[in-house]
């Protein structure tokens, strides 16, 4: 595929840290600082807000404006300063996880990093899918240096030009500037021009410094439940009904449902509960989606679709992003929205599910580091969808508890497509046990307290369901943990509807995770008498 460096070069290089010269100051609207007026008494944020006096236990951030229209952010939390163009915008709504300069031709990413690692294995880690040739990218330069007395690791790529995102920006550079062996700043620039990006990038590394830190940052991520187009009459009752109300519900991924039902129906006569919600997984793979569906509708059951954007055999592993946004996938999209739309009944739609763990192609991971082309994607899809007139789906947006790598630039916050795109917020936290090495049992609590925690300071206009969960049996009590997730379900009450994953992990022929409750009686009937509480129970057919 042919990689461009062609872009607005000329128009915006002259003097790039002039970019704008009738603008200095800043005006904040929401949560973005954007250019106006020159002025020269700084900009002051607490919390994401505009005030007059910084508050140094809280989430302060300042804007001072100097000469050549070049500004200083000093970020308290993350402990940094740095100048930039004037004519950028600043965004703080994901504090905890970066801060974001932007304009039209460039946007620059600032990731405060402790480590539990050393500095050489994040990145060489992180710049690994670039560097030994798996993300298809062409390398410009990899390079080390000492900045201001800090090594400093540099690397600049460029990837293919995607037809299908506006204004592309397929330039990248990754530069760490590392400060000791448990501290670390990533800035990752990308732009529609390399000539932006030469003048651009040595100018605001080389005014990088670190400051004391000081206060704590927080999330100020605007707040709406506008859709951005409507759902059908019987999709809005089903949003009202399951994910609006006081009620918790529970369902079930079992393989075999609805294709061969009866092994479900007999489980759910042993449990004394019919369960709601049922899971299935679909891929590039062709299959009638509209017959599934119909087929658990039969039994009443409402349908978690889950779309993952993977082949199967050799092409499960390649990424598929940069051809999906060069519309390779078109019309098996075109034609699976036809599908759903066909059905019109509801459905829990989720896709790309785990976008943060690197197990998955489609996390950024794979791609440029870049989660914003994990959103391009889900904008994109989503578009393909509306023009299809699928308004019976309800959209399911499901990071991992855990991001693998554990870096910033992967926290799920970043992966976030907006509220006008997300109907429901999925969790995902399975206690995977110590079959594996370097994994370590937890409890229920200890997974799902601070998910909630996070997820509720981020979105708590928004409902939310476990997607899918569960508990090995290999390193603990799998029997006391059924338990633990029953008697503490009710602590999230966000947490509308649960799904248990009644499904193996396999290490070959060897069973390395199950997470199925009916390998035994003791645990069919700890399931059986936490199900009690809830509604359906006592009406399994």
């Amino acid at each position: 595929m042919k990689i461009s460096l062609l872009g607005k070069t000329k128009k915006y290089l002259t003097v790039l840290f002039v970019s704008c010269v009738l603008y200095a100051s800043a005006a904040f609207t929401g949560n973005v600082v954007t250019a106006q007026p020159a002025q020269t008494a700084p900009t002051i944020l607490v919390d994401g807000k505009q005030t007059t006096t910084p508050d140094w236990q809280r989430d302060t951030k300042i804007i001072e404006y100097g000469q050549h229209y070049i500004n200083t952010l000093k970020n308290y939390p993350d402990g940094y300063q740095i100048q930039y163009p004037s004519a950028m915008w600043l965004d703080v709504s994901l504090s905890p996880v970066r801060t974001t300069l932007a304009d039209d031709n460039t946007r620059v990413e600032i990731y405060y990093q402790p480590l539990n690692t050393s500095p050489e294995a994040y990145v060489n880690y992180g710049n690994s899918p670039i560097t030994t040739g798996k993300d298809k990218v062409q390398i410009i330069k990899n390079s080390s240096e000492r900045v201001n007395g800090l090594l400093t690791r540099q690397l600049w790529w460029v990837r293919p030009q995607l037809n299908r995102v506006a204004n592309d920006k397929n330039v990248y550079v990754s530069v760490d500037i590392i400060v000791n062996q448990r501290e670390i700043y990533s800035l990752h620039f990308k732009s529609n021009s390399l000539e932006i990006l030469n003048n651009l990038v040595p100018q605001m590394v080389n005014s990088f410094s670190v400051i004391p830190k000081q206060g704590r940052a927080v999330y100020s991520l605007p707040q709406s439940n506008e859709r951005n187009f409507p759902l059908s009459e019987a999709a809005e009752e089903l949003l009202n009904q399951y994910f609006k109300g006081e009620e918790q519900h529970w369902g079930i991924y079992e393989y075999s449902f609805p294709t061969e039902p009866q092994y479900l129906l007999n489980l759910e006569k042993q449990l004394d509960y019919t369960f709601d919600f049922v899971l299935y997984y679909s891929n590039l793979n062709k299959v009638p989606i509209k017959e599934i569906l119909e087929q658990a509708h039969q039994y009443n059951r409402v349908v978690e679709l889950t779309l993952q954007m993977i082949g199967s055999g050799e092409d499960f592993t390649r990424p598929k992003t940069y051809d999906i946004l060069n519309g390779v996938y078109d019309q098996f999209l075109i034609n699976y929205a036809k599908e759903v739309k066909a059905f019109g009944k509801p459905v829990l739609f989720r896709l790309n599910n785990e976008m943060n763990g690197d197990w998955c192609s489609y996390s950024a991971y794979h791609s440029s580091k870049d989660a914003n082309l994990y959103v391009e994607v889900w904008r994109y899809i989503y578009k393909i969808f509306k023009e299809q007139g699928v308004d019976n789906a309800l959209w399911v947006w499901n990071p991992h508890d855990t991001s693998f790598p554990d870096f910033k630039w992967n926290y799920p916050a970043c992966y976030y497509p907006g509220d006008e795109y997300v109907d429901i917020i999925g969790l995902t936290g399975y206690n995977t046990g110590t079959y594996y090495p370097g994994e370590k049992w937890r409890g229920f609590t200890e997974i799902y307290d601070p998910l909630y925690q996070e997820n509720m300071e981020m979105f708590p206009h928004k409902p939310f369901m476990i997607t899918e969960f569960g508990t090995n049996h290999y390193g603990g009590n799998k029997n006391a943990w059924i338990k633990e997730a029953f008697a503490k379900m009710k602590n999230y009450p966000n947490i509308k509807v649960m799904i248990w994953w009644n499904g193996i992990d396999w290490d070959g022929q060897v069973p390395a995770r199950t997470y199925r409750f009916d390998m035994n009686q003791a645990d069919i009937k700890a399931v059986r008498e936490g199900l009690q509480q809830y509604p359906k129970a006592n009406k399994a057919e």
